[in-house]
């Protein structure tokens, strides 16, 4: 049975035994040791005692971690370009600077265009056909309002979008996107998961960016 030293050994006065399996697992013991001692420091445990006090100590703080449901941040939260996924829940009272949409292009095929706002809330599209089913997909929640920009650019040949029934614009009238090769940029809100939304064109005729 291989032997588990119960104290630190000083390895440095070992010789080179690595053919030795008891000198194997001193040394192994030894660097196990030192990162528990680093986990420790790291949040603020006593290292003092046998390794097997120092485990139990461990697990009991890191059990009352994860049980923490209010967290305080020491410093800045830093993702490391990973995502904070919120699942619809709430972030209260922030303040936001220097933040950005996520933007999407997609387009058409047999004359459907879906829209996912899972995907993004900022939709490029290009016309290449008419379009006579438009799909808004993945709105949020009933009693919160989802919104979501649609950047239009018309086809040399204008081709048409059926809104469906679900999109209400002003006065019951939709937009004119009539104009080849025109820019048309419109917005849209809902309030109960895409039951009905309100459109509005926001800017008519733009120019074709270059």
């Amino acid at each position: 049975m291989p032997y588990y030293p119960t104290a630190i050994p000083n390895t440095t006065n070992y010789p080179d035994r690595s053919d030795d399996v008891d000198w194997i697992y001193a040394v192994r013991y030894n660097e196990v040791k030192n990162e528990l001692i680093a986990i420790c420091a790291e949040l603020g445990i006593s290292p003092s005692g046998d390794s097997e006090t120092v485990v139990v100590r461990l697990n009991l703080t890191l059990q009352n971690l994860v049980e923490d449901e209010s967290p305080q941040l020491g410093g800045d939260l830093e993702a490391n370009g990973h995502d904070i996924l919120m699942a619809d829940n709430v972030i209260s009272r922030p303040e936001i600077k220097d933040y950005s949409e996520t933007k999407t292009a997609p387009s058409s095929s047999s004359n459907v265009l879906t829209l996912d706002l899972e995907a993004g809330n900022v939709f490029e599209v290009t016309l290449t056909e008419n379009v006579t089913t438009l799909t808004l997909s993945n709105p949020s929640p009933t009693t919160k309002c989802c919104s979501f920009t649609l950047i239009l650019t018309q086809d040399s040949t204008p081709r048409t979008v059926a809104w469906g029934a679900a999109v209400h614009f002003g006065e019951g009238e939709e937009p004119d996107i009539s104009t080849a090769d025109a820019v048309y940029i419109l917005t849209f809100f809902t309030l109960d998961a895409g039951t009905k939304w309100y459109g509005f064109l926001a800017g008519s005729e733009m120019a074709v960016p270059a």
